[in-house]
Order: structure tokens, then sequence, then C-alpha cells
């Protein structure tokens, strides 16, 4: 991944979530404390590898050791970068034993992450909590290509949750055609959905993908 981030470039970085020993990447003391509070050993792994490898692609980014990076968290708990001192933003989101992250210097970012052939019964969330209309669209689709648009829908809403918050449910029955609202965009990659959204439009959208080695190639 080059380093320099253009403002408005969305970058989108994908990967396995697997475990590193890069000096720096280990859990703060906060973190700790969070870390200690979940009682599932998956959601332990997903909390402490997604920071890791959050603070290993920002040594990267930062051309700096991971132990410069200190990670903040609003009381949403969106992440914030607090340090080095930056207009850049991050958002992660992990689905199984994957996860994505975004970095935007335009503003606030969202992103969401599904694999396209997650088992929910995906017609009656979609009447439950979805725009009646959206419902009405699905039901004219095969259910290949209905169970594929409800789960763009869902990505987007969750990402647009990620940058303004409020209640998550409320937001994916929001059709958000006022003007001045959150933008959203989603695309399909290797079996993947991945949603992100912002209040300042990106003129261009990378993908990228941690490698084997931890090093950040094309996707």
């Amino acid at each position: 991944m080059k380093q320099t981030i253009l403002p408005r470039e969305l970058v989108l970085i994908y990967s396995p979530i697997k475990e590193l020993d890069t000096p720096g990447t280990h859990l703060s003391a906060a973190e700790t404390s969070q870390w200690n509070r979940f009682g599932c050993e998956r959601k332990r792994r997903e909390f402490a590898v997604t920071r890791q490898l959050a603070k290993h692609i920002l040594a990267l980014y930062f051309n700096c050791d991971a132990s410069a990076i200190i990670l903040g968290y609003e009381i949403s708990g969106r992440p914030i970068i607090d340090q080095p001192r930056s207009d850049l933003q991050i958002s992660w989101s992990h689905h199984r034993d994957h996860v994505v992250f975004g970095l935007y210097r335009s503003g606030r970012i969202g992103v969401d992450l599904e694999h396209c052939d997650r088992e929910v019964d995906h017609m009656s969330l979609a009447k439950r909590f979805c725009p009646p209309s959206f419902y009405q669209r699905l039901k004219r689709l095969s259910p290949p290509e209905a169970a594929k648009s409800f789960f763009h829908h869902w990505c987007q809403k969750e990402s647009e949750h990620k940058v303004i918050g409020g209640h998550f449910l409320k937001r994916l029955n929001d059709t958000l055609d006022e003007p001045n609202a959150v933008q959203s965009v989603s695309v399909e990659k290797d079996g993947f959905i991945l949603a992100a959204s912002y209040l300042v439009k990106p003129t261009v959208m990378n993908f990228y993908r941690m490698s084997d080695d931890f090093n950040i190639v094309s996707w």
C-alpha cells in the first residue's frame, strides 16, 4: 500500500483475522480491560486481533513504530486515531474470520462486511425492518438475487450507522432521502459484500488485502 492517501481517496483493506506478533501492536491497558469483559473466546480473539491489525496497518501508513499508534474510542464505540495526530479516519468490521478496514481523510467513515452466503431468513428480516417498498422489490427477485440485494442494503445501513450513530434498526428502515444525508456504496468481491459510508463522497476507491507476511498488496 502506498503510504500517501489523498483527500477523498477511500481505501479498503481486507484481511483474514490472523494473529501477529509485531512489537507495539499489543493491546493498551484500556483495551485489555475491555477485552477482559468478553465472556466469549471468539469475541476476545476478534477484538484483540482486529486492533493488532489496525495498529500494524496504521504504522505502515504513518511510517512509524506500531507502539506510536494510539487508538481512542468515542462513546458510541467508533474508533479514532489519537496518535499520531492526523485527519485520517478509520473504521473496521469483521464477519466470521475476516475483517475489513476503511481509511479516509475527508471526514467520518463507516464500513461493514458480510459474506454473500450467510444463511438468514432475509425476507422475514426485510418485511419486519426495511421500508415496504424495498420488501416489495425483493419479492419480485429470484431468491439468490433477493438475498444479495438484502445484504447490500443491510451492509450499507450498518456502515451508515457507524458514521452517524443512532438506533440501527431505525436506520435499516430509513430511506435517507433528506438532503446532505450520509451516502453509501457497496461492492461484491470474492464472495463478500463490502460497504462504506461517508458524509463527503470519495472520488476514488482502492482495494487492498493483507498478504500472508502482513504486507498490504492490491486486491
